[in-house]
């Protein structure tokens, strides 16, 4: 990490007599601190002299640029022009690779400066390759011709723009940059009566970045529209649509037809073009949904969430049996589901999964106030035991209990209690239940045991694999509740 400090352009000339090694170590030293230090700190270190000034920049930079407020934007500008030289200008604009805008409430003042902004990025900044613009039609709609200084932009991969209108539609339409990656959200949100949605046109994706068209590999979506004689992306391979109505499911999976990836929530309806897709490799969303949507083709990876209803028994066998994964992940809203017999008998069906992965979301709920946690733990062992899965995962997360007590402080009232399920997994010994897991289930390769957000805030991990499968009967585990106070 030696700086070559005659690459500088203002280099500092070192006496001949003068300690070079003592120097040259002492700036490795700031450069390991600056990799790490905020960037205060990086600010500060920059001042002290012409080597860290010039090499601060990259490290000011590393996590992009987010732009909150006014003053942020002049100071950046300020900064970019520091030296006063139109050279060192382009140096720092190449560093940039992330711009992030999340302005509340601009002022007027602030899409000219925008603008002008923009038209330095579309020519120095040769490594932006991520752009992300929160409430983007309001700030688009004050200043016209803001729109088209943003779409002269180049070097983008990645876009994520959210509550779009017809200005939006105009700058995906025109945007000269190849993308990647496109994250929209449509729709104006407002409380001003006179706001309507967009046109049908200014709502769909498909038409809108057909700019991209042969390099779009992943999109998402939200409250998007879409018509049968879009174009084809044959490259895309990830596809989340959120809040689309039940007409346009089918015109997406016509238009991405190698989709490998589809994550798909609110609004499902029975879908005869989904059942053939024999590139999709990955399936993610919720119970209810999915099971709606009645697939009958094999898709290797599902990831299902539950709706407040909670885990259907029939429809989570439904969707096991049509579906065939190999891998399985489960988001319980609440650990007394793994309670109810049925759906244990579900999990505990041998054969079925190579890759079980389960998390379980403890709530602050009646049904998880009374759970023991002793005997979720020896049914998940049974589950595993019968199921004859080689890779299990389990991750038991309190993160809603830390969150819950957060508004609780934040509301002034009482501390919290801490709930029973809470003493004994602040106080469980991962290690010894993973390996109670692999001495009690013979078929078992590989158990992962997590402990996500406990009453520190930690997380606590603990992985085991069977090395000696010959031994494994001989090496039971007597104890079937693992705590670090037994």
């Amino acid at each position: 990490m030696n700086l070559d400090l005659t690459s500088t352009p203002e280099s500092i000339t070192l006496d001949p007599q003068s300690h070079l090694y003592v120097e040259s170590w002492n700036l490795d030293v700031m450069h390991i601190i600056m990799t790490y230090a905020g960037r205060r700190v990086v600010s500060n270190l920059m001042q002290t002299c012409n080597a860290l000034n010039y090499a601060g920049t990259k490290y000011l930079l590393a996590d992009g640029l987010t732009l909150r407020h006014e003053i942020g934007l002049l100071s950046f500008l300020f900064f970019l022009h520091a030296r006063g030289t139109p050279g060192e200008c382009i140096r720092r604009l190449t560093l940039l690779n992330k711009l992030s805008i999340d302005l509340y409430k601009p002022t007027e003042n602030v899409p000219p400066i925008l603008q002008f902004f923009f038209e330095i990025l579309a020519l120095a900044a040769s490594n932006l390759t991520f752009l992300h613009i929160s409430a983007a039609e309001a700030l688009l709609a004050l200043h016209p011709t803001l729109g088209p200084a943003i779409a002269k932009l180049r070097t983008l991969k990645t876009i994520d723009i959210s509550e779009t209108g017809i200005h939006c539609a105009t700058l995906l339409r025109t945007l000269r940059s190849s993308l990647v990656t496109a994250k929209i959200h449509f729709g104006i949100h407002s409380a001003e009566p006179e706001d309507e949605a967009p046109p049908e046109p200014d709502m769909n994706p498909i038409l809108l970045l057909q700019g991209s068209q042969s390099t779009l590999e992943s999109l998402s979506a939200s409250f998007p529209v879409s018509r049968p004689d879009g174009p084809c992306y044959a490259n895309v391979t990830h596809l989340e649509l959120f809040c689309t109505g039940l007409p346009y499911v089918e015109d997406y999976i016509r238009a991405f037809p190698n989709i490998q990836s589809l994550t798909y929530f609110h609004y499902a309806a029975l879908q005869a073009e989904l059942r053939g897709m024999s590139s999709l490799r990955k399936l993610q969303g919720s119970l209810l949904l999915l099971w709606v949507w009645g697939l009958t083709c094999h898709i290797p990876s599902v990831e299902l969430s539950f709706e407040q209803l909670g885990v259907d028994p029939n429809f989570l066998n439904d969707i096991i049996l049509d579906v065939r994964p190999s891998d399985l992940a489960l988001r319980l809203p609440g650990a007394s589901w793994l309670l109810d017999d049925a759906v244990c008998d579900v999990l505990s069906q041998e054969g079925r999964l190579q890759v079980f992965e389960l998390c379980v979301l403890f709530n602050i709920n009646e049904a998880d106030e009374s759970v023991v946690v002793e005997e979720i733990l020896d049914l998940l062992v049974d589950v595993v035991r019968a199921s004859s899965v080689p890779t299990f995962r389990l991750s038991l997360d309190l993160t809603w209990m830390r969150v819950a007590r957060r508004r609780a402080e934040s509301d002034g009232g009482n501390e919290m209690p801490l709930m029973p399920f809470e003493v004994y997994l602040r106080d469980m010994d991962v290690d010894a239940y993973a390996d109670m897991l692999l001495a009690n289930a013979s078929s078992l390769k590989e158990a992962q045991i997590s402990i996500v957000k406990d009453r520190d805030g930690c997380t606590r991990h603990a992985v085991r694999r069977r090395t000696e499968p010959s031994e494994s009967a001989g090496n039971a585990v007597t104890t079937r509740h693992p705590s670090s106070g037994e």
